[in-house]
């Protein structure tokens, strides 16, 4: 009765393939934007919304470190323009530059900081004669110098 044919033609093997190929292509990337989206629920599910309990650097109670660049450098003083830093976040918008006075002391540590073209980072000893108008450091006191114009320095990274 039925007449089996053999010859299928080109168009209809061409049509199979193609909406073979936009239903796998439209799975994957279904799966994929699903497994983005649980993701992010799962997260918020866990952790809520963190973004509104992000503290910035006028909330900080301790600050003991700054990055600045040199402005002055003295007898055993640094003179720096620097924006408070903390563990944390900072808002860069938020904070103002701020003259600030360093003391050096004799147990003052001098760091010098390059990174090398792999991304590791080479850590060198340096002088606080070596430290010049303009550059960029990054100063640790051992004290709280939140709200502080003038405090000692127990490190100071120069960072190139």
């Amino acid at each position: 009765m039925f007449k089996e044919t053999k010859n299928k033609s080109p168009f209809k093997i061409l049509l199979f393939l193609v909406l073979a190929i936009i239903f796998i292509v439209t799975a994957l990337l279904g799966g994929y934007w699903f497994g983005k989206k649980t993701k992010t629920l799962s997260f918020q599910a866990k952790f809520g919304d963190i973004g509104s309990q992000v503290k910035y650097s006028s909330e900080v109670k301790e600050v003991f470190s700054v990055i600045g660049s040199v402005k002055q450098t003295g007898n055993n003083v640094l003179t720096i323009d620097a924006r408070e830093t903390a563990s944390g976040f900072l808002d860069m918008e938020k904070s103002k530059l701020k003259e600030l006075q360093i003391k050096i002391n004799p147990d003052t540590k001098f760091i010098r900081i390059m990174s090398l073209p792999n991304g590791d980072e080479n850590l060198e000893e340096i002088n606080f004669s070596d430290l010049k108008q303009g550059q960029m450091i990054k100063v640790f006191s051992n004290e709280n110098i939140k709200g502080k114009n003038e405090f000692n320095a127990s490190k100071i990274y120069l960072i190139q």
